[in-house]
């Protein structure tokens, strides 16, 4: 996956549903989008992780609750153009 542009440095809260941004956790870098779920009776805003994946889903994308990034600064890319690479091999199942 390419990403293409520099971002500046914000907290999740401020991130846009819809626009991406990168964050650290356990000393990895993280691509994400900030996603507004809705459902019935509310609508929660959640950090869906793209790349390079979650240990806990088996290394493929999830959905983090704000919670989980807490206070950790994130670096917001307004407009940018993720390319995702399509290959078998990249495909993941998470079942479990």
């Amino acid at each position: 996956m390419r990403v293409h542009r520099y971002g500046t440095p914000a907290h999740f809260s401020d991130v846009p549903p819809g626009e991406c941004f990168t964050f650290d956790l356990d000393g990895t870098t993280h691509v994400a989008m900030s996603i507004l779920w809705e459902i019935p009776g509310k609508a929660i805003l959640v950090c869906a992780e793209l790349w390079p994946g979650l240990v806990e889903y088996n290394n493929a994308p999830g959905i983090l609750e704000a919670d989980v990034l807490g206070a950790t600064p994130v670096c917001a890319i307004k407009d940018a153009t993720l390319v995702p690479i399509v290959q078998p091999t990249h495909v993941h199942h998470y079942a479990p």
